[in-house]
């Protein structure tokens, strides 16, 4: 039987090399980021290469030139690369169009060799900002937001993670309740100044009135969890 993990890795460098050849910039993102910052190991479907929207026709051009099948999932932010079994996502984006990918991205990404290639990693900040919406039925990436903020949690721009998920910093709030909840030997690691912050908004969120608006941002987590709730409870949505 031909080695299958072998076969995908192999895949997985043609695609990088390939991205490589036109200096076209990409980070990898996903799975394997997480295990690159935590040394986590956790089964991955796929590569998760991220690029900016310019550049995302590009690479699928020069992917096909090479002989690797393509196709666009969602022109709206992802495509994929396959073989066989073995795929590359492709993304500029996420499905709720909210982590773009900008120059500022590449500017604090970090290094590493992957799959017999120099890459970009993206960074913990971006990587957190992209998991923080995905809380699926199928899928929730607390654990991985988990594993990130204990093994990095030290080290990275809490700052900024703070400034990326501004108009969203409820969320930001209900994972780090997470983290506390899962490792309480361990809660000094997210710095107090966040939290204090992040709860004075509330409380003083507590003193506002209740939106005029019926609003429901369920479509921001997931794309068919909250149907029902914009098809027949009357809810408008942002998403």
């Amino acid at each position: 039987m031909p080695n299958t993990k072998l076969y995908t890795n192999l895949f997985y460098s043609k695609v990088l090399s390939i991205i490589a050849e036109t200096n076209t910039p990409i980070l990898i993102g996903g799975g394997i980021a997480v295990h690159i910052y935590t040394g986590f190991n956790r089964p991955t479907k796929d590569l998760d290469i991220y690029c900016k929207a310019g550049d995302y026709p590009k690479i699928l051009v020069n992917l096909q030139k090479a002989g690797i099948k393509v196709k666009i999932l969602d022109e709206r932010w992802l495509a994929q690369a396959f073989e066989k079994k073995s795929r590359v996502d492709i993304l500029f984006s996420s499905p709720n169009y909210i982590p773009s990918v900008d120059d500022s991205w590449f500017d604090h990404a970090q290094t590493a060799k992957l799959f017999n290639n120099k890459v970009k990693v993206i960074s913990i900040e971006e990587l957190i900002w992209c998991k923080a919406y995905v809380q699926d039925r199928s899928r929730f990436d607390g654990a991985d937001i988990n594993h990130l903020i204990l093994f990095s949690g030290k080290d990275f721009n809490w700052k900024r993670l703070l400034t990326r998920m501004e108009n969203h910093w409820e969320i930001l709030l209900s994972l780090l309740i997470n983290f506390r909840y899962v490792y309480p030997s361990e809660r000094n690691i997210v710095p107090n100044w966040l939290l204090e912050e992040l709860i004075h908004r509330l409380n003083s969120q507590l003193s506002n009135p209740i939106p005029i608006d019926k609003i429901c941002r369920g479509p921001l987590l997931s794309r068919t969890q909250y149907k029902f709730d914009i098809k027949k409870l009357g809810f408008e949505t942002i998403a």
